[in-house]
């Protein structure tokens, strides 16, 4: 008896390494493969004289893995507004660019990236995203170096930071100043104690109030920003009035992450020209 369970369990087992080895090249072949991005040029509802404003989100992953040295360059190549990118700190303090704490997506690893060393972290490489093979600089990078690529750029640089306290912000403000980057380069978080902290350290650098809603409390937070300041929302999730109520007020709305014509085509005649987005391009 014991040996026809082992026997079934070998199976599941099997059953389960085939099912995420398929499922892995099919995510390789049809999700991560190189795509065109679509030129806002050729949208007839969008003027000339009042043009969009397009920020890379995570850079150009439609020719790079996300937040991978490659899709900053491309930004940079395209002529983006801004290159979006996120930053967590690693056990020993760096500030290096990914999205998520685990790394598992584009790395299988298990390795968290606030419990690890970046010396070991580095060593990993991608092991997953769009042309993850065909670029050189596959591995997870620095802060320092997403900035490199952007200093004597006309595309900006956007930093969200993803960790949960004010611990070493001051330090992006630092590595900004170093390069003379702090008039081309903006912060942007969920996190409104975060950019309170960097507002009181610089009342000039440019800070983006991240938010999928609008409301009272929203607004009240935002406006004690102050100084070079815009909310960013979930555009598809918020209502025209809604919209309209708040640029009214002053305020200047970005939006993200736009990836549909429909919606881009109304949040333009609603009033807002900060897109962020994976899928359009100048």
């Amino acid at each position: 008896m014991l040996k026809n369970i082992l026997k079934h369990l070998l199976r599941i087992v099997i059953g389960i390494l085939i099912f995420v080895i398929l499922t892995t090249v099919c995510v390789q072949l049809f999700y991560y493969r190189e795509k065109e991005n679509d030129s806002v040029k050729n949208l007839s509802f969008i003027s000339e004289d009042d043009p969009l404003f397009l920020t890379a989100h995570r850079g150009v992953t439609a020719f790079a893995p996300e937040n991978s040295l490659p899709a900053f360059e491309k930004a940079d190549d395209m002529d983006y507004y801004a290159a979006e990118c996120d930053a967590i700190l690693t056990k020993d303090n760096k500030w290096v660019i990914t999205h998520d704490d685990t790394m598992f997506l584009h790395f299988w690893s298990f390795k968290k990236v606030s419990e690890s060393n970046y010396s070991e972290l580095k060593k990993i490489g991608y092991k997953n995203g769009v042309n993850f093979t065909k670029h050189d600089n596959m591995y997870l990078p620095t802060l320092d170096e997403y900035l490199d690529i952007l200093k004597d750029s006309d595309t900006k640089a956007q930093i969200e930071i993803k960790t949960e306290t004010t611990d070493r912000l001051e330090e992006i403000l630092h590595k900004l100043e170093e390069r003379n980057m702090k008039e081309n380069s903006m912060i942007i978080s969920f996190n409104i104690e975060q950019l309170r902290f960097l507002r009181n350290l610089d009342k000039e650098i440019e800070l983006w109030y991240l938010t999928e809603e609008i409301n009272e409390n929203v607004i009240s937070d935002f406006q004690d920003i102050g100084g070079n300041a815009t909310l960013a929302i979930k555009g598809s999730e918020i209502s025209d009035e809604n919209i309209k109520n708040t640029i009214a007020k002053g305020i200047t709305l970005a939006a993200w992450t736009i990836n549909d014509t429909e919606q881009l085509e109304r949040l333009y005649n609603l009033g807002i020209r900060y897109i962020t987005t994976d899928k359009f391009c100048n």
